[in-house]
C-alpha cells in the first residue's frame, strides 16, 4: 500500500566499495583483516566460500562457481577494471580445460 506524502526509505545491501575491493586484491593482509571482523558461524557456509571481487559470501562451492559465471560477477569485474577482467577470464578458462 502506498501512502501519499510519506517519505520513502530505500534500504539496500551495502557492498564494499571498489577501492576496498582493490585493496583486498592487492594485499592479502587487508582481506584477512576484513575477514577477521566476521564470525564464521554467522556467515553463509561458515565463511568458507567468498568472492573477493564482489565481496560476497556463499553457501557452497557450487554456488560460488555459478556466481563467477554469472552476469553480476562479470559486471563487477568490468567496474573494477579491464586488468581484473583479463585475469579472471584466463583463470576460468584454465579450469574449464
Amino acid at each position: 500500500m502506498l501512502i501519499s506524502g510519506a517519505p520513502f526509505l530505500f534500504l539496500t545491501q551495502t557492498n564494499r566499495d571498489l577501492d576496498q575491493v582493490k585493496a583486498d586484491i592487492a594485499s592479502s593482509k587487508h582481506l584477512a583483516r576484513y575477514r577477521s571482523t566476521k564470525a564464521a558461524e554467522d556467515l553463509p557456509g561458515l565463511g568458507e566460500w567468498y568472492c573477493i571481487e564482489c565481496a560476497k559470501w556463499f553457501e557452497g562451492e557450487h554456488n560460488l562457481v555459478a556466481h563467477r559465471k554469472g552476469k553480476h560477477h562479470k559486471r563487477r569485474l568490468v567496474l573494477l577494471g579491464s586488468r581484473f577482467l583479463v585475469v579472471a577470464n584466463s583463470c576460468s578458462s584454465a579450469f574449464e580445460s
